[in-house]
């Protein structure tokens, strides 16, 4: 009975903390869950396909410690070596809106395909935002500052990027790495 007790009140602390990792919204398109931290902008991977903006401008700086100094794994996985063809791939498929704010310092040294803030984007509309200072050392196809990889009718719209590239692989660019015929990046 006590063991029984212990996993519900365990269920339930993890419903709550589960509940409270965005600083506001619910994910709609009228209610964006709100992100003001790296950390919530690393929550953003639990739900690939819901709505998030940002509310601040903040530092991802910390992220060289994150997996074994790897540093940001990108949100949405490219899995096959051109990111359509890969039985694993599970792409961004939800909107990000930046609201004119920057995220500075992101670290990424990695060896995959499909690499950026993003890596792999589908349906998506990524806008108004600025990534500032980006650190990247990549072996890999599909790399940009913002999204490796975009297709299936995504947007990339008012957004910058600026970042120190070390790159071998192919797909190659400052902000998207590749955009499909059918995905559009303008004013940025």
């Amino acid at each position: 009975m006590i063991k029984k007790l212990f996993i519900l009140l365990l269920l339930f602390v993890s419903l709550i903390s589960i509940g409270f990792s965005f600083s506001g919204g619910d994910g709609s398109v009228g209610n964006p869950y709100n992100i003001s931290t790296c950390i919530e902008l690393n929550e953003t991977r639990n739900d690939l396909s819901v709505n998030y903006q940002l509310i601040n401008s903040f530092s991802c700086s910390d992220t060289v410690t994150w997996d074994d100094r790897a540093g940001w794994d990108p949100i949405g996985y490219c899995g096959g070596a051109s990111c359509v063809s890969g039985g694993d791939d599970v792409p961004f498929t939800g909107t990000f809106n930046g609201n004119g704010f920057s995220i500075s310092d992101l670290y990424i040294n990695r060896t995959q395909n499909g690499i950026g803030l993003f890596g792999y984007i589908s349906g998506s509309d990524v806008k108004n935002l600025k990534l500032i200072d980006m650190n990247l050392t990549v072996t890999g196809n599909h790399v940009g500052g913002l999204v490796g990889y975009s297709s299936s009718s995504s947007s990339v719209s008012n957004s910058s990027s600026s970042a120190v590239m070390s790159v071998i692989g192919g797909n190659v660019g400052g902000l998207v790495g590749y955009s499909s015929s059918s995905s559009s990046v303008s004013n940025s």
